[in-house]
């Protein structure tokens, strides 16, 4: 017997009990909910609002049936979300294939528009839109730039003055990630001068200064952690011996393909770890 099929013969007293389903579908995947969602109405309400809170991804054609429907209304209220688009809480597309070369605007157009209570973003790697349209979409949509706490724009090939206008745009991010792209100097000064809201950063691999990292640390007051590029440990150490610190913020580094040994590495990351 499938683990689907035991999960609709446990009886109907389950199915009408809210706050025993609600507990049981936390803990099953997509197809599991997808199965509760048509046994009856309150299976309808509790897996379909666990489905769109978390949307998972896969390939293009599933992303573009998604976006159709971002915008239609629920049949039935659900803690009074008027669509399907509102229910969405984390749009990660880290895991769609061939993003890199086929996901466009025109496909994140309605997600923006709609799905206004996303609190994070991962469009890792999303390389096909260009940089003006890249900063439309954020532009044109303040209610979502407004919900926004999370964003991970890495892997990108994004200018530093295109991220840079897009942070501008979030107000309220608590998690940074912008690994592997051209976010430089110019990048910091924005998530200096706009992100007081700031608990995370990570700048794994690109151009910035051990000065940028200590400027994020004094702009940023609520900063818990800074990901910063591995060859820059040694002078931050240097640096950090003489900063006068009030507070503490743990300071990690990529790997560098230069140290093998692990051990050295742990020590090296725990001499300048708390700042």
């Amino acid at each position: 017997m499938s683990n689907d099929t035991h999960t609709l013969s446990c009886g109907p007293h389950i199915f009408n009990n809210e706050i025993i389903l609600a507990e049981i579908c936390k803990y099953l995947p997509q197809g599991s909910l997808a199965a509760v969602s048509v046994v009856s109405t309150h299976g309808w309400k509790i897996a379909i609002a666990r489905i769109w809170d978390t949307p998972y991804l896969t390939h293009i054609e599933q992303l573009r049936n998604f976006v159709k429907v971002v915008s239609s209304p629920l049949p039935i209220s659900i803690n009074n979300k008027p669509s399907y688009g509102s229910m969405v809480r984390k749009f990660d597309l880290s895991m769609l294939a061939g993003r890199w070369e086929k996901l466009g605007s025109n496909d994140l157009e309605p997600v923006f528009k709609h799905c206004t209570h996303i609190s994070e973003l991962n469009i890792n790697l999303c390389q096909n839109i260009m940089d003006s349209q890249l900063v439309a979409l954020f532009a044109n949509n303040p209610e979502f730039c407004s919900s926004i706490r999370n964003l991970d724009i890495g892997e990108t090939m994004y200018s530093d003055k295109t991220i840079a206008k897009v942070i501008r745009l979030l107000p309220r991010l608590n998690e940074l990630r912008m690994n592997e792209t051209y976010a430089s100097s110019h990048t910091v000064k924005a998530v200096a001068e706009t992100q007081g809201m700031l608990f995370t950063i990570e700048l794994f691999d690109c151009d910035v200064t051990a000065d940028d990292i200590l400027t994020l640390f004094t702009s940023c007051s609520m900063l818990m952690e800074i990901g910063a590029p591995f060859s820059l440990s040694e002078e931050l150490e240097d640096k950090v011996m003489e900063f006068d610190m009030e507070r503490c913020c743990e300071l990690y580094f990529d790997h560098d393909d230069d140290y093998s040994d692990d051990d050295l590495l742990t020590e090296v990351i725990h001499d300048v770890m708390y700042l």
